[in-house]
């Protein structure tokens, strides 16, 4: 057992080829912008017997091609400190602050790094973790320790390997290697980000793509895993998420994620895979069982030598056109989005029944609809769910009410609508209790989420309320938050309001209530377009439900809640139906 040139624990003799040595990246690429650079490295990636960039000058060919400007050391020092300072102040029960947690200690705890000083090495680990997670979309998910790892040692290591490993605890060398590894690391996610979104559709689709493309080129080891019941999307998701970090010898990774960052897309992943594969064939038809094939994929492929799997991988980037991976790509994307959306939304309804006032039928049809609106997430984003919003004549020109309406019903405040949430908030508009409702108004004014309403709070609601209902602002406005602010702050020097306190506020100004009550009247829309209001007819058909019976019969929506009279014809633009 020993180190390899990049301080991974191996079993063997590793190896470090150098190779391309003699064309002098940088200095070729000096003054080009990032596209040309990118052009230049592709032609050395392209030559026969190469394939790789040049070891001594990789980490400065990553930073040239990474982002799409040039490299600068200090604002991405800025950036990082930005990110970390935010970073810092999650809250610790933070989903993305716990998970990192987590999972620093299971991240190569064999590296020599680690083993030398685990402390520093870990901390700068969740340097480029956190303020990454913060900035990248899909938040934080398992897996991105090991990318963020690779990238923070391929810098530290670069021309320091020595006997001597002080340097490994060198408070400069490790600050840069985190700058560094930070600006590739964000760039990098631009490229495989979908890998790490919350639904995970893109890694299982192209998995499954990637059974396709065995299935078509190695049609006897694909049957051989039928035969046994071995199912390699589920051994091949650790070698796309991970890009390989965990499976191959770190000469491989750097083969794979030289194509990787210089090509930005995914195309090498599979190249690399298939001939993963074409090495392995023999010994997979070997196999007797379901545990030998699996171990044999995930724990035994760090021996495949370099220059093998690099003539495997570029035979079938020959073989396979960028095209023609697409086309698979994006077949089996489609296929798996309607299959894991409709899995995953039978369970939301299940779910939901008995909890919320619609039948299984209704909610069924709100299903179909919100999936006609949903993004390959099955999610709404917040500007998806404003055009929606839009289309409501009344609520066309108002981006602030927009905005107050995404906030009722993101209910976890990740910025997006799920299924789940766009039924809870139609419920809370159509069926809710009085205090159903005031919670809703309530969650929505808490920007900060700090269980409070406070003062900026409640003078930006009731200036809302008045450009809703009244057309606008009262100067006297101040007066008026005063005057809510004297009666019910149990603690006035407290300067907020907790819930409790909030409830009074429906008897001093009660227009803010009917920010969240349905329309009056159900008239069909004449000028609307498909799948924009549907939802109305669905809820509102609700025979049956419990609020249909407190109705007597009624089936006019505004028969559905108690309902004072409405002082102005705006009264219903501040529904979202």
């Amino acid at each position: 057992a020993m180190y390899d040139h990049l301080g991974f624990w191996v079993a063997g003799p590793s190896e470090n080829v150098d190779v391309g040595a003699e064309y002098k990246c940088e200095e070729k690429l000096r003054g080009l912008t990032v596209a040309e650079s990118r052009n230049e490295l592709l032609k050395v990636l392209q030559l026969p017997d190469v394939c790789f960039l040049p070891s001594k000058e990789r980490n400065y060919c990553w930073l040239t091609v990474s982002h799409n400007s040039d490299f600068n050391y200090a604002e991405a020092e800025a950036l990082l400190n930005e990110q970390w300072e935010k970073y810092l102040q999650l809250d610790s029960a933070s989903p993305i602050s716990s998970q990192i947690k987590l999972d620093l200690e299971r991240t190569f705890p064999k590296h020599q790094w680690i083993q030398t000083d685990q402390k520093r090495s870990l901390l700068a680990l969740e340097r480029v973790l956190g303020p990454a997670s913060l900035s990248f979309t899909g938040g934080y998910c398992q897996s991105m320790n090991f990318l963020a790892f690779f990238l923070l040692v391929c810098f530290m290591y670069e021309n320091q390997y020595e006997e001597n490993l002080e340097w490994l605890e060198n408070e400069e060398n490790i600050q840069q290697a985190t700058v560094k590894a930070f600006y590739v690391f964000e760039s990098l996610l631009e490229t495989v980000g979908e890998y790490h979104a919350k639904s995970l559709i893109r890694t299982i689709s192209d998995t499954t793509a990637f059974e396709c493309l065995i299935r078509d080129h190695f049609p006897a080891v694909y049957e051989h895993f039928q035969e046994h019941g071995v199912n390699i999307t589920l051994c091949s998701t650790s070698w796309f998420m991970a890009l390989y970090t965990t499976v191959l010898s770190s000469q491989n990774v750097t083969f794979v994620w030289d194509w990787l960052l210089v090509e930005r897309k995914t195309d090498i992943l599979f190249y690399a895979a298939l001939a993963v594969i074409g090495y392995s064939k023999d010994n997979i038809l070997e196999c007797s069982d379901t545990v030998d094939c699996s171990t044999l994929l995930k724990d035994n492929l760090a021996h495949i030598p370099a220059a093998e799997l690099v003539r495997l991988a570029m035979e079938f980037k020959s073989k396979i056109s960028s095209d023609e991976l697409e086309k698979i790509r994006t077949d089996c994307y489609r296929d798996k989005k309607q299959e894991l959306g409709e899995i995953q939304m039978r369970r939301d309804i299940q779910s939901m029944l008995g909890t919320v006032p619609f039948s299984r039928e209704q909610l069924g049809l709100l299903k179909n609809q919100f999936k006609a609106l949903a993004n390959e997430e099955m999610v709404l984003d917040f500007d998806s769910f404003k055009n929606l919003l839009r289309k409501l004549p009344t609520l066309s020109g108002n981006e602030e009410m927009l905005d107050v309406f995404c906030t009722a019903f993101d209910s976890n405040g990740d910025g997006e609508i799920e299924f789940k949430e766009f039924t809870a908030g139609l419920s809370t508009i159509f069926q809710g209790s009085t205090d159903e409702r005031l919670r809703l108004c309530f969650d929505c004014y808490d920007i900060d989420r700090s269980g409070f309403i406070e003062r900026d709070e409640l003078e930006l609601m009731l200036s809302m309320i008045y450009k809703l209902f009244y057309k606008k602002v009262p100067k006297k406005l101040t007066k008026k938050v005063d005057n809510i602010m004297d009666n019910l702050d149990c603690n006035p020097r407290d300067n907020k309001l907790s819930f409790e306190e909030f409830r009074g506020v429906v008897v001093i100004e009660p227009m803010i209530l009917r920010c969240f009550m349905p329309p009056a009247k159900l008239s069909k829309p004449k000028v609307v377009k498909k799948h924009s209001l549907d939802v109305i007819r669905i809820v509102s058909q609700n025979e049956g439900s419990p609020a249909t019976a407190r109705t007597s019969g009624k089936k006019e929506t505004d028969k559905l809640l108690p309902r004072t009279e409405p002082t102005t014809r705006n009264e219903c633009s501040c529904s979202l139906l």
